[in-house]
């Protein structure tokens, strides 16, 4: 019964009608564009992730290409040993193999370790951009509700009957001294 009496208020009083209209507009407007930051952000995230692991795997390459060079380089130095009359696998031939791997070694680790870096940081990343997703869309639903809100309030006052808002404030009396 109220509700079909202030369904008729409002359709007769035009301002109402386009008060409400607006308001519910604004907020539908208001959680599409929610939804279609958090979509965005998600894309990004994806995105995010993806390179992350392209970065990775070029490392990871990288790594084996090391691991490539160092049997090449050995298989030469073992070559030379007996090309040269002596064993390849011992003497100076030993120290250049020895040497090779030291370094090899290292480099093959500090792109093992990288690879693990572009991958983390390719998570965190995306998890950033799925967090920013969330909050935009938290943020347009919070702005959908506060329209609808204010149009409701400005609805009501337009009512006939309905009482005008205070205009002055009197504060506690302890605090006007100064």
């Amino acid at each position: 019964m109220v509700m079909k009496a202030a369904i008729a208020t409002i359709a007769a009083n035009p301002m109402m009608a386009l008060q409400v209209a607006s308001g519910l507009f604004s907020a539908v407007q208001s959680i599409r564009q929610g939804s279609a930051a958090e979509a965005e952000y998600e894309v990004k995230a994806a995105q995010a992730k993806a390179k992350a692991e392209r970065e990775a795997v070029n490392a990871e390459i990288e790594a084996n290409n090391v691991l490539r060079k160092l049997r090449q380089t050995n298989s030469s130095a073992v070559a030379r040993g007996f090309a040269g009359g002596v064993s390849g696998f011992s003497g100076s031939a030993k120290l250049v193999q020895t040497v090779n791997e030291t370094y090899a070694g290292r480099d093959f680790t500090q792109l093992q370790a990288t690879a693990k870096e572009r991958r983390s940081f390719g998570d965190i990343q995306s998890q950033m951009f799925k967090e920013a997703g969330d909050a935009a869309k938290d943020s347009s639903t919070f702005d959908a509700l506060t329209g609808i809100t204010t149009a409701a309030i400005s609805t009501y006052a337009l009512m006939p009957g309905t009482p005008a808002p205070a205009t002055k404030f009197k504060p506690y009396p302890s605090y006007m001294k100064t």
